[in-house]
């Protein structure tokens, strides 16, 4: 991994819609580089989704790739869960260094191999993907290590 294997140590990712796919990838990726990564998402158990992965089997995977993974199952549609997970990363961390808005929600119908590309429904919350952003930007700016700052 060169010089960069521990490039992250002592920072705080915050990963949504990090069960499986692309965000799973990017917490894994952070993980390697020493990261302290909130994995979030809605899938808690294997079979509750079309889809295989878990916020757990994710943990599991950032452990093992030598990050501290945290699991926090939560729907990004609910802002008093969004207000819970920065709450909790404000007390158990004191601040949050990254953040990664990933999540998507995927219709069913999108899940099904007959049916991938007829359905063009997304998210029914308009900007899931950034809902977080205005919970967590401010404090991410104050300490200067937010994209705004860095350019």
């Amino acid at each position: 991994m060169g010089s960069l294997s521990n490039g992250l140590a002592g920072r705080v990712a915050v990963v949504t819609g990090a069960s499986r796919g692309i965000g799973k990838g990017i917490a894994c990726a952070l993980a390697e580089h020493g990261a302290t990564v909130y994995v979030t998402g809605r899938t808690v158990n294997p079979g509750q989704h079309a889809l295989p992965g878990t916020v757990n089997q994710t943990v599991e995977e950032v452990n093992a790739r030598g990050g501290r993974g945290v699991a926090v199952p939560l729907d990004l549609a609910d802002d008093a869960q969004i207000a819970a997970l920065f709450e909790q990363v404000r007390r158990d961390e004191g601040r949050l260094d990254i953040l990664v808005n990933n999540a998507m929600a995927i219709p069913d119908a999108m899940t099904r191999r007959d049916a991938f590309g007829k359905s063009r429904s997304t998210s029914g919350r308009s900007g899931t993907p950034g809902c977080a952003r205005p919970i967590s930007l401010p404090g991410m700016q104050h300490r200067s290590w937010s994209r705004k700052d860095r350019g």
